[in-house]
Formats: structure tokens, sequence, C-alpha cells
């Protein structure tokens, strides 16, 4: 081989090794399941307890396992990040902790829950009250989005038993109110509109293709809600006492047919 081949055939091996790209997972907070919420005790203990789920919509699955032990109760984490030639690198990201409430390990500082003032035009204002950084025992229990490319079937992440945990495309893990550390104290914060606030790692301890999609809020409501207007469709309790209004008559519930379309407006909706 002369020169001349050696050189193009090195350029060769340097563009195929350029070509290969990191497959990096994208943890988002999946904002419906913020709507589970309540308001539970009172004076210095009252706090709102919440639902939370973190889904992976990136390209790549967050592979996360404990490397060197730091103390008897913690081990550093290693993520594993994989690449499209089937390769992988490594770098830390964090802590896991023997959580004794739980049996199991969790990683630390996975999610931050947070009361926001609402400003003008609901507008997005400061933090009034935060729960603190939520471990979590990060798997696969739930379908996210199964048309993700790389969508694993079944999940790889089924168990907190090891030091092993992740999120595989397209899958979400799901904490519930009633867990440990899933509430905000809002103790002192008076009766109000405000932001419910999740963020997933907070501190960036993974690597992501995006970092700048880690949180999602919703509104809520703090003590007795603004009284609301009635819509004409409003109020029936039952089919039958629908059915014995005039159909589309004004202030009426018996809508009538609705195919192909019906437009309704002005509409609200009742909590129960």
């Amino acid at each position: 081989m002369n020169i001349r081949t050696a050189l193009i055939a090195i350029a060769g091996l340097a563009t195929a090794a350029s070509a290969q790209t990191d497959l990096l997972p994208d943890i988002i907070i999946n904002p419906s399941y913020l709507q589970d919420w309540y308001i539970t005790g009172t004076g210095a203990n009252r706090e709102i307890r919440l639902s939370n789920a973190t889904a992976n919509s990136g390209a790549g699955k967050l592979y996360l396992y404990g490397g060197t032990i730091i103390n008897s109760t913690q081990r550093e984490v290693i993520q594993r990040v994989y690449r499209t030639d089937n390769t992988f690198w490594e770098r830390p990201a964090g802590t896991f902790v023997h959580h004794p409430g739980h049996g199991h390990i969790h990683f630390e500082e996975w999610c931050e829950y947070r009361i926001r003032e609402v400003l003008p035009g609901n507008g997005v204002g400061p933090i009034l009250s935060a729960g603190a950084k939520t471990s979590f025992c990060i798997l696969d229990l739930n379908v996210y989005n199964s048309s993700l490319p790389g969508f694993p079937s079944g999940g790889q992440f089924n168990s907190c038993g090891t030091s092993t945990q992740g999120l595989s495309v397209g899958w979400e893990d799901i904490y519930s109110s009633g867990l440990e550390g899933q509430f905000v104290n809002i103790a002192g914060i008076p009766d109000g509109t405000y932001w419910l606030e999740s963020e997933v790692d907070p501190n960036n301890h993974v690597l992501e293709s995006n970092e700048e999609n880690n949180a999602e809020r919703i509104l809520i409501t703090i003590g007795t809600p603004t009284p609301i207007n009635p819509d004409p469709y409003e109020s029936n309790q039952s089919v039958s006492e629908v059915n014995a209004k005039p159909v589309g008559g004004i202030n009426s519930a018996n809508l009538g047919p609705c195919g192909p379309l019906l437009v309704l407006n002005n509409l609200t909706i009742h909590d129960s």
C-alpha cells in the first residue's frame, strides 16, 4: 500500500468514526399526572401532595448503575451512553442512596416540586415553596410513546432490586401522590391561584439531548375557587332529566343530534 492509499484509508476510517453519534435520552415531565393533587394537613403541616411522571422522549435509553461505594448508604452513579455503532462510553452522574423507607436503592435529586407565583398573563413568577429534591427508583413503569424510534416492547428496566436503573425510549416512571416525598409544604401561603411545578434532574446530573425541557407546570387553586358562571347547558343530574328538556332550547341540556359536527361555545367545567 503506497502512502496515498494509506492516507485515503485513514481518512475513510476517521470519517466513519465521526459519523457515529450518541443516542442520548431526553427526560421530561408528563404534565397530565400533575393533575392528581390534593391538599392535606393544617398549620405548619399543610401541604399539597401530587403525582408525577418522568418520561424518556429521546433517541437513547437512560442507563444508570452503581459505581464506587462512597459510604455505608451511598454509591456513585455511572451513566452509560450508547452510540449508533452499538458502543458506549460512561460518565459520573450523581449518587444512589439506600432508601430504608422503600427498601431499595434510589437515585438522589431526581425531581423537585415547587409552588410559584402567577404573574399577569399567566406568567411564571418567583418560587414560593419547594419540596425537597425527591429520590426515585427509576424504571419502565408505563408506556409513554410507543411510536418513538428505539421503543422496546416490554421495556428493559423492570425492577429496583439492584443498582441498575433507567428509562427506555418511550417509557415513563410514575410516582403517585401517596408515596413518600410527593409533597410541597404550603404553610403560610394564602388562598389563590398558583403554578404547581415539577422539574426532573434539576441539578443536571444526567446527560440529555435537551436540558431546556425538564420542567412542567399546571395552574392550581388553593382555597375556595372563584365562582364560575353557569353555562346554558347546566345543571342536570340524570339522563331522564336531560331528555325531558326541549332539544336545542335555551338553557336546555338536551343538545339533540350532534353529528356530523356540533360546536358549543362559552362552556365551563365544573370540578366535583
